[in-house]
């Protein structure tokens, strides 16, 4: 499948923050499709031997994203598994249906260094364009738009 947007994400032991920052991304994409800018977006994390729960979270958040069964689940299972309120919205809850059509993900164990992680991101990659993200990094709204 062809991407119009590779966004590459690195991490290493970033359990606080990468949570936060997928939710970023994900907000912004669902702000094209609301949008009518159907902008096909593909996220690859390059993970550096994270010895934390970055890669557990990250599995955890895509599998609640793309699991239609467990998201029939009560509605604060965002705010419980994730103790954050970014993506409480029912709007958005409603319409990660139409969001998981338009995002794939991929999780890479890669290391030792950033820019490595950076070339992995690369080759693994089937965007038009290419965005570097780090984990600790909060993602505007209007990044993908």
């Amino acid at each position: 499948m062809i991407f119009d947007l590779s966004v590459i994400v690195t991490t290493k032991n970033e359990e606080n923050n990468i949570l936060n920052c997928l939710n970023g991304i994900l907000n912004s994409a669902d702000l094209c499709l609301n949008n009518k800018l159907n902008i096909k977006t593909e996220i690859i994390i390059v993970d550096n031997n994270s010895t934390d729960s970055t890669v557990g979270n990250i599995k955890n958040y895509f599998e609640l994203i793309f699991n239609k069964k467990k998201r029939k689940e009560p509605s604060n299972i965002f705010d419980s598994f994730f103790n954050m309120t970014v993506v409480d919205d029912p709007y958005y809850k409603k319409n990660l249906d139409n969001l998981s059509k338009n995002i794939k993900y991929k999780l890479i164990n890669f290391g030792p260094e950033r820019s490595g992680q950076r070339n992995k991101g690369i080759s693994e990659s089937a965007g038009k364009y290419i965005l570097y993200l780090d984990a600790d990094m909060i993602v505007s709204l209007n990044l993908i738009k």
